[in-house]
């Protein structure tokens, strides 16, 4: 199953959510992409790296919203933490269309 998770916020509930949530479904055996959109995106700096590399090792996807990156002045791949990718609202509706269940956290 492919799971698809769109985080909206930076706050701590949210991290642990997509941190736990991420995790467990990885164990079982699923796809997990996970899309940082607005003030979520603060989550994925580099400063933060211990929350979510475990998440990348396990083949968890982390994908970063490029435009809200941009605004929030982490503007080069070095600003998130190692693994995690720069992407596009166009690349969130494809993942819509091809996954299996979608929350929205935050």
């Amino acid at each position: 199953m492919f799971i698809l998770m769109i985080g909206s916020s930076d706050s701590p509930a949210t991290a642990e959510t997509i941190v736990n949530l991420t995790s467990a479904s990885l164990d079982k055996g699923h796809r997990v992409t996970v899309f940082f959109d607005a003030e979520a995106t603060r989550l994925l700096e580099k400063k933060r790296i211990g929350e979510f590399s475990g998440l990348i090792s396990q083949g968890g996807r982390l994908l970063a919203c490029r435009t809200s990156a941009r605004e929030l002045g982490l503007i080069s791949p070095g600003d998130l933490v190692e693994g995690a990718e720069m992407s596009s609202m166009g690349e969130l509706v494809d993942l819509i269309e091809t996954s299996d269940r979608i929350l929205f956290l935050g």
